[in-house]
Formats: structure tokens, C-alpha cells, sequence
């Protein structure tokens, strides 16, 4: 479906900067793969990643508004946040200490984003609204007919899952987002089209009347053996 292509392009974005900027900001190397969306299923959330987990709002603005939610294990908001403090990774989680920490680093995994986005020439702004530790025991009832994205992310040889979570708002302003992108690629002139000029200007050449001794058929008479 196109509307999961645009989905997807915008989700690659998303993986690549935060990737970048996590691996900078650890100094470790990390690996971060998105699965392809869900209906929400607070039981699989519930079974992937410890309750309470933390939940992080992201509020965008810009050529469209919409929000992201993401479900985030209390293990790895505390492993990066002691990493990005020179730690080891081995500190518990701290919502005091850790919430602060996690907000900042989404803070630089989207401003990275804006601006990638913003070569595609599209401009969008996204910003941390809000972290929380919670059972999701509220929110689940509003987030029913959102879907969800699942993230594995390997780090130091430990596999840890997250979910972003999205609602009808939020993917159609996405999907919004890359005509631009896609438009560009369609005003390419295809194979054909360039087979079909190139065939016109043979065609304009062939319409020039040709001296009878300029025929083709003429060309290939040298004999060189001759020249002995």
C-alpha cells in the first residue's frame, strides 16, 4: 500500500538518525530495526517490555501536527541514559535522574531528523512533550484504535524492544508529508519516454534529404587490399 510506503520512508528516516546520534552519544555501537505495524495489543506491549514502562510523547508541528508515542523498556532508558553519563550501562532505572536523561536524547535523535527532513524539503519539528513512567493502564484505553511499530534494538550483546505508537492523525500526516519526494522520481522520464525522443530526433534527421552518393549502401566499398 502506498500509504505504508510513506510509513515505512519516514520510519527508515527515523531509524537512521537515531542510530547515528545513540551511537555517538554511548560511544557503543548498536543496531536498531523497526517490524512492520500492528493493530495496539497492550498484551504483546505488556509481555516485550516490563511494566511499568517509561512512555515518551512527541508533539510535531510544521507542514502537518500530529503526535508519536513511544513504549519504552525502564532497562534501556536507564542502560542509554548511564552510557550518555560515561557509565557502563549497568544502572538501575532512576525516573529522576533517567526520564531527563531519555528526553534529551530523543530531543537530539528528532532535531537530527528535522534537519535530514528538511534536505527532502520538508519542514517539521518535533520536540519531547512529556516522559512518564507508567502501566499504560489510562492510556491503553485511548490508544485502542492507534496502531504500533515494534523496534528491536541490540546494544552491548542484549536484544531490548520498544514500540512506537501511532494514531489515524499521525500516518496520514505522514503519508502527507512525501509526495514531494515521490513527485520528483515520477517527472524522471522513463526508459521509453527517452527511447521515444530519441526515436523522434532520429526520425527529424531521416526528413533531411540525403545526396543519392551519401546512401549507406555506398559506405563500405574499400578494398585495401589495393593499396599493395
Amino acid at each position: 500500500m502506498a500509504q505504508n510506503n510513506k510509513l515505512n520512508k519516514f520510519i527508515d528516516f527515523l531509524t537512521n538518525n537515531a542510530v547515528g546520534v545513540l551511537t555517538t552519544i554511548t560511544n557503543e555501537q548498536l543496531e536498531i530495526n523497526s517490524i512492520d505495524e500492528i493493530p495496539f495489543d497492550f498484551e504483546i506491549i505488556q509481555k516485550d517490555v516490563d511494566i511499568p514502562l517509561v512512555f515518551l510523547s512527541v508533539n510535531y508541528s510544521g507542514d502537518q501536527n500530529f503526535q508519536l508515542q513511544f513504549a519504552l523498556p525502564r532497562k534501556m532508558v536507564a542502560m542509554l541514559s548511564d552510557f550518555m553519563m560515561l557509565g557502563d550501562g549497568s544502572a538501575e532505572y532512576d525516573p529522576s535522574e533517567h526520564n531527563d536523561a531519555i528526553k534529551e536524547m530523543f530531543n537530539q535523535i528528532l532535531g537530527s531528523l528535522t534537519a535530514e527532513l528538511s534536505g527532502e524539503g520538508i519542514n517539521i519539528t518535533g520536540d519531547v512533550s512529556n516522559v512518564e513512567s507508567t502501566d499504560l493502564e489510562i492510556q491503553k484505553e485511548f490508544l485502542a484504535d492507534n496502531i504500533m511499530i515494534p523496534f528491536t534494538i541490540k546494544i552491548i550483546g542484549q536484544e531490548l524492544k520498544m514500540y512506537l505508537v501511532l494514531d489515524q492523525v499521525a500516518i496520514d500526516s505522514i503519508e502527507s508529508l512525501f509526495p514531494t519526494i515521490e513527485s520528483n522520481a515520477s517527472n524522471e522520464p522513463s526508459m521509453d519516454e527517452l527511447l521515444g525522443q530519441l526515436g523522434g530526433n532520429e526520425s527529424k534527421n531521416q526528413s533531411v534529404p540525403q545526396p543519392s552518393e551519401q546512401r549507406p549502401v555506398n559506405v563500405s566499398r574499400a578494398d585495401f587490399s589495393e593499396f599493395d
